[in-house]
């Protein structure tokens, strides 16, 4: 079951009563497929509260104020710092040093 999407530029992503993430679109999947999910992350992303997606780029908020971004660094929006691969594919934490240890509270995203 959905219980959340969010359509980027030219992709979606949706999340579902499992906590398990499908993405499509963008030239890439024609069909929906399973987001990696790293494992040391696994607990946070059950606490998801916002998706958003952009040109390129997701973005998912998770309850304790964690950002994890995954997509293409040319989309100039993962937040991930200069030496991040050129195409992350599992959702990454944000440093939160990255927003001066704030909590983040919200999120929007659109095309850059």
């Amino acid at each position: 079951r959905i219980l959340d999407f969010t359509c980027g530029e030219h992709h979606l992503v949706v999340r579902t009563d499992s906590g398990a993430l499908y993405e499509w679109g963008g030239r890439t999947w024609l069909e929906p497929h399973a987001v990696p999910i790293p494992e040391e992350h696994r607990e946070a992303l059950q606490t998801i509260t916002k998706l958003e997606a952009g040109e390129k780029f997701s973005f998912a908020l998770c309850a304790d104020g964690t950002l994890f971004s995954w997509g293409s660094k040319a989309s100039g929006c993962l937040a991930q710092g200069p030496d991040c691969p050129k195409i992350v594919v599992e959702p990454t934490p944000v440093p939160s040093s990255t927003f001066g240890h704030q909590k983040i509270v919200d999120i929007v995203a659109s095309k850059s």
